[in-house]
């Protein structure tokens, strides 16, 4: 039994590439024998390009002209262990009491303000929590006003939290999807215990307000447990021209492609249309890259 495959192009979308920037090229080089090495081509860009630009797309329904079945009808899901985030100020014994000084003493000089800390007794100071970053809010032990604390996730266009598992004090996992805990996508969830935002990039952040995590957590290291579906329900000509140059740029140089291709479709200079395939290819994904898109094609 076969396994499925899927891919952000057509194999069509391949041959139009290649017919628009290959004179010598011949529509049957793209026949029955080698339409699967097409086929395997786009689909082995699939994890590479998730990799390099943290997004999935998707078409409802799919596309008439995708016979392969390549395009992908549905969102992707995933599930990741986050840590919570910490002040970049933090420091190791950060959550240490002050010592309380004389008014005389000369190490008041070297003691910096508390602000808006000042009230705060031993104990509530020593908090874990006084240790997270803030994003929306301002965390005061003795309010109950929502302050999140953000968790980006690792991929971009979050439709759905399926679930959330946050530390609690005793070391166990408490299901924020559940029980009393609310939340949810988008800022009209803003105000809940937590709440993803995703910005006009696709860049998603969870936000759990930090009045609802225990007040002695066991743990900021691996303390969430998240599992979440993405995806971009519109895939873009843009999109599926770059990865149709990208698998192009891989099956020319491919040896048993070129043995499929018809006497006259034999190809000169290889390397140089590979080259300048890979570079189109990344030039029209480079608006949703995340890392170098010079990086070569693994």
């Amino acid at each position: 039994m076969s396994t499925a495959r899927s891919g952000y192009c057509t194999v069509d979308d391949v041959r139009r590439v290649m017919q628009q920037t290959t004179r010598e090229f011949d529509s049957g080089a793209l026949g029955e024998d080698n339409q699967q090495l097409v086929v395997d081509a786009i689909a082995g860009l699939t994890e590479w390009i998730d990799s390099k630009t943290h997004k999935h797309w998707y078409v409802d329904g799919g596309l008439d002209e995708d016979t392969q079945g390549l395009i992908p009808t549905a969102a992707k899901s995933r599930d990741d262990e986050e840590d919570l985030t910490t002040n970049a100020a933090t420091v190791d014994g950060a959550d240490v009491p002050p010592t309380h000084l004389s008014p005389n003493s000369d190490a008041l000089l070297e003691t910096p303000p508390r602000g808006h800390h000042e009230y705060y007794d031993e104990h509530e100071f020593a908090e874990p929590k006084q240790n997270l970053r803030v994003s929306f809010g301002e965390y005061h032990p003795r309010e109950e006003r929502p302050a999140y604390t953000p968790v980006e996730f690792a991929r971009k266009d979050v439709t759905a939290v399926n679930e959330l598992l946050v530390v609690n004090a005793d070391g166990g996992f408490d299901d924020w999807t559940a029980g009393d805990y609310t939340g949810g996508v988008g800022i009209t969830n803003r105000g809940s215990d937590w709440w993803v935002r995703v910005n006009n990039r696709g860049i998603s952040q969870l936000y759990l307000d930090i009045n609802a995590l225990d007040d002695d957590i066991a743990s900021l290291s691996k303390a969430v447990y998240v599992d979440f579906a993405y995806g971009d329900s519109e895939l873009t000509m843009t999109v599926r021209r770059g990865v149709a140059h990208l698998a192009a740029a891989i099956l020319i140089v491919d040896d048993e492609f070129q043995a499929g291709l018809p006497d006259n479709g034999q190809l000169i200079n290889v390397e140089t249309k590979a080259e300048r395939w890979e570079r189109k290819g990344k030039e029209l994904l480079a608006e949703h890259w995340v890392r170098d898109p010079d990086e070569v094609v693994g």
